[in-house]
């Protein structure tokens, strides 16, 4: 029998997106404009290929402008809204959210990076491995804006700093995990889910990742953001 199939997912879309400033002025980052479309519809058009059913969106900065940008529903996908009080970092953003989650395990995606990895091939490596987190890895060349994962065979040892290094493999900012993973961490309650729980949890928990091949596209700075723009027109 097969492992069972995930169709939930939590996209982190409450970045305020600063170092963009100069590019969107006062939009949340998450959708920046690319030609026609903001940012945020390249996720979900990606989900929709994925064969993804429900998105929970994870808001804080400006929630208002994605809520009425995207009401319930886009394409196939039903959206729901998950809606920062105060700013409660990444770990704190998916414990909320995760309240809407109905099944027992989920995929996590950050809001300001596009990396087209086979969903299902993420979850089966997941059960496959009994992890409390899978995370999609991306070996890239002359890494500076990244940290680093130490890797023993599929087992992450250690997530390291960023540092200027020819190579590296990065943590590609997507995860498969069990609803139950941040139970621990109280609702509403502010932590970084990379420092406060994957850093941490190395040494504790089981936190594995894949390999993908796949390009990975991180909009959190101009330069980026531009060739993003350049690649879709």
């Amino acid at each position: 029998m097969g492992y069972p199939v995930i169709k939930e997912v939590i996209v982190l879309a409450g970045g305020l997106g600063t170092r963009l400033s100069g590019e969107i002025g006062e939009l949340p980052k998450a959708i920046a404009p690319v030609g026609d479309k903001p940012f945020l519809s390249y996720i979900l058009d990606y989900l929709v290929e994925q064969e993804i059913e429900t998105v929970v969106l994870s808001l804080g900065y400006r929630w208002e402008i994605i809520c009425e940008t995207f009401g319930d529903q886009y394409k196939s996908l039903n959206l729901l809204y998950a809606v920062e009080k105060q700013a409660l970092g990444t770990g704190g953003g998916i414990r909320l959210a995760s309240d809407k989650i109905s099944e027992k395990n989920y995929f996590v995606l950050n809001g300001d990076t596009l990396f087209k990895t086979d969903l299902r091939s993420l979850s089966d490596f997941f059960f496959e491995h009994s992890a409390d987190c899978a995370v999609a890895l991306k070996k890239m060349k002359n890494v500076n804006r990244f940290g680093c994962v130490q890797l023993d065979g599929n087992r992450i040892l250690k997530f390291e700093e960023k540092a200027p290094r020819k190579e590296a493999i990065i943590n590609g900012g997507t995860y498969c995990i069990g609803k139950s993973t941040l139970r621990s961490f109280p609702l509403e309650t502010a932590f970084s889910f990379e420092r406060d729980y994957l850093e941490v949890a190395t040494d504790k928990k089981r936190i594995f990742g894949k390999l993908y091949d796949e390009d990975f596209i991180d909009i959190g700075v101009p330069e980026d953001y531009q060739r993003f723009i350049t690649l879709n027109q």
